[in-house]
């Protein structure tokens, strides 16, 4: 079997296209009009900044959180080094980051300890980014220590 979809192309030439309109519609504009466009946009764009900073004094901190994440990267610094991945391991008071670098993953019958390991860390991430920078497969793993 042989099946072959292509979602993510799809979709850049979807955002292409209305890319190329929204230009087309801002050449159109007014001087105006383009001002008031923009007034619209900065005034849309401090209100939601300010909805997040209301958000963020409310947001509480677990300790428990902050602590079992020192227990993540330390078991993510072990990984790496057993993968021979690069790694980068940085956090604050809000959120906790594990970054790997390499130029290819493999997880066969031989590495299942070592891919169990893994899930285990994208299991307990907030979220995960994955993306290829120069001939680099990076995967961001963002731990968030909120309650």
């Amino acid at each position: 079997m042989f099946v072959k979809k292509e979602y993510y192309s799809e979709m850049k030439k979807r955002t292409s296209i209305i890319e190329k309109k929204m230009d087309l519609i801002e050449e159109c504009l007014s001087d105006n009009a383009r001002e008031q466009m923009e007034q619209y946009n900065r005034d849309k764009f401090n209100e939601i900044q300010k909805k997040v900073e209301n958000k963020k004094q409310n947001i509480k901190i677990d300790e428990k959180l902050k602590d079992e994440f020192s227990k993540i990267a330390d078991k993510a610094l072990k990984l790496a080094e057993r993968l021979c991945l690069n790694i980068t391991v940085e956090s604050d008071e809000d959120n906790g980051i594990i970054r790997y670098a390499t130029g290819f993953f493999l997880f066969d019958d031989t590495t299942n300890n070592e891919r169990k390991e893994f899930l285990e860390l994208v299991g307990k991430s907030s979220s995960i980014q994955a993306f290829a920078r120069e001939n680099t497969i990076e995967i961001v793993l963002q731990y968030n220590f909120y309650k």
